[in-house]
């Protein structure tokens, strides 16, 4: 159940920059309904005339409107914007050749149109447009050095995934009908869910009157994993939804159902704030030194950016370019991943460490893990909150 939006059909100048005829086409459906409220195409009317009553009308609905007909403003309402509208084209089949011979079609022109030649498609756009704007995200990183590869079968992968899914939320009281389905571009794969939810009792109005109604809300999901830095990100309501999608989506899309551990166990926060102070080892006796040879810095809407130097003066660099970006207005930048180089006092060679938060360590050998940890937490790399007890055992220390 979603909240229905449709301002835009309360906006006058919206509503005139329609073309008559696509207007009246996407109404004609509710003709016995606008009848009754003494709206009906006349050719006494003017187009402008039309408009500013049925703005009027969309403004105060009551319990006459019909909700198919709500349903179908919100769905239009919803596709205007400009981030849809080339998707729009895209997607709907023969939609850009009906405009071969309209100059500069206004959105809400391309919207119906689209609506009209394929409800269905422009119902599930505007889901997946609804849930890639969300902004609230739990991010799991990959246990692998490198980003995953998706299973060959993607097809397959989504059927198994919409199954185990669906026998999840009918478990938990939320029905049948659960689906998975994944788009995939160049830098991103995008799995949006939908599912039902427990059912709900609402107090309604019908006919002026209190009443009861009894449903099952949709609800709608999406997880995005990001191809460039191997990092998977959810959007769900509940923690055993998120702890689900990350567990299935590694199964049935990855190939293991532990491609994206959990926990919150690292944080590269020490080496933007104290930056070479950071790395002392000066507690450590089993340690030389410790260098920074390279970091990646994710900045939101754009491409991962990776600083390299054989030198400690990486972290100078990094310093330089912070500053320098919270000048262009940057405020949420994000280290994802850093690579030391470790000098034991046992040994002449250096052994690398990769730290990518918030719970990914991969050491040149598993038998470093316990040095390697002291130097993480004594210098603040390993955050106080309580983390899951996988890194113990192995589960993410893969060996370069």
């Amino acid at each position: 159940m979603h909240t229905l939006n449709y301002q835009r059909f309360t906006n006058l100048t919206f509503l005139q920059s329609i073309k008559p005829q696509r207007l009246r086409k996407l109404l004609e459906p509710y003709a016995d309904y606008l009848y009754s409220k003494q709206l009906h195409p006349s050719d006494d009317v003017s187009h402008e005339d039309y408009a500013q009553r049925l703005a009027e009308l969309f403004a105060s609905p009551d319990a006459d409107t019909p909700s198919q007909l709500l349903d179908a403003l919100h769905v239009v309402n919803g596709l205007t914007g400009r981030a849809t509208i080339d998707l729009l084209f895209d997607q709907v089949d023969g939609l850009i050749d009906s405009f071969q011979n309209e100059e500069d079609p206004f959105p809400g022109d391309v919207a119906i149109e689209a609506f009209l030649r394929d409800r269905d498609r422009a119902e599930r756009m505007l889901s997946h447009h609804s849930a890639q704007s969300r902004r609230a995200f739990t991010s799991f990183q990959s246990q692998s050095s490198s980003p995953p590869q998706l299973v060959t079968d993607l097809a397959m992968g989504t059927a198994t995934l919409t199954q185990d899914l669906d026998q999840w939320f009918y478990r938990r009281g939320c029905g049948r009908g659960a689906t998975a389905q994944c788009n995939q571009n160049d830098g991103s794969l995008y799995v949006f869910v939908s599912h039902g939810t427990p059912m709900r009792r609402l107090d309604v109005l019908e006919q002026g009157l209190p009443d009861s109604l009894i449903c099952r809300p949709l609800k709608h999901d999406v997880a995005v994993f990001d191809k460039l830095i191997g990092e998977l990100r959810i959007n769900a309501e509940t923690i055993p939804q998120r702890e689900t999608y990350r567990r299935l989506i590694g199964k049935h899309l990855f190939g293991n159902e532990e491609m994206f551990p959990p926990g919150e166990k690292f944080t590269l926060g020490p080496l933007l704030e104290y930056g070479e102070a950071s790395l002392s080892v000066a507690m450590i006796e089993e340690l030389t030194s410790v260098e920074c040879h390279s970091v990646k810095m994710l900045l939101p809407g754009h491409k991962p950016e990776e600083l390299t130097s054989r030198r400690q003066d990486v972290l100078e660099v990094l310093e330089q370019r912070v500053e320098w970006l919270a000048r262009q207005g940057f405020d949420d930048i994000r280290l994802t991943e850093a690579k030391f180089n470790l000098l034991f006092a046992s040994s002449r060679r250096s052994r690398v460490v990769t730290i990518k938060p918030p719970n990914v360590a991969i050491y040149s050998r598993d038998g470093d893990s316990e040095i390697v940890e002291r130097f993480l937490r004594d210098r603040g790399f390993i955050t106080e909150q309580d983390w899951q007890p996988y890194a113990i055992d192995g589960a993410v220390l893969a060996g370069s």
